[in-house]
């Protein structure tokens, strides 16, 4: 399954981190075999894969 997040105010509260917890849920999210995209910059629509 493929999972993706907008970074900018939804896993991201303070502009520039990703708080541990959040980052150590996304990974376990690989782990189990998906893929987890990040979407950054609004509306350039650059993304990446954790």
């Amino acid at each position: 399954m493929y999972y993706v997040f907008d970074v900018d105010g939804t896993i991201c509260f303070n502009g520039t981190k990703i708080e541990r917890d959040i980052v150590e849920e996304l990974v376990k999210l690989e782990r189990r075999g998906n893929k987890v995209i990040l979407h950054l910059l609004g509306q350039l629509g650059i993304c990446c894969q954790l």
